[in-house]
């Protein structure tokens, strides 16, 4: 089974959001997943666009109350 890692961004920046989930998935075996927790909508939107031209891949975006709950697969 593969590994999971969560990542909490609520609270933080933009740009900041950006390089810590990039960090993240830098240091991830091919498989794992991370799960992203967010607030930041223009995160999320930038975060597709790279996401996309990667061999990563968003496997779940889920609405919760207050935040986004986004899964990744490192690939």
């Amino acid at each position: 089974m593969a590994q999971e890692s969560v990542l909490d961004l609520i609270g933080e920046i933009s740009p900041i959001c950006l390089m810590k989930i990039k960090h993240q998935l830098l240091g991830m075996q091919r498989g794992e997943k991370l799960q992203i927790l967010i607030r930041d909508t223009e995160v999320v939107n930038n975060l597709k666009i790279i996401i996309d031209r990667s061999s990563d891949e968003i496997i779940d975006s889920v609405k919760e109350q207050n935040h986004l709950r986004i899964m990744i697969r490192k690939g």
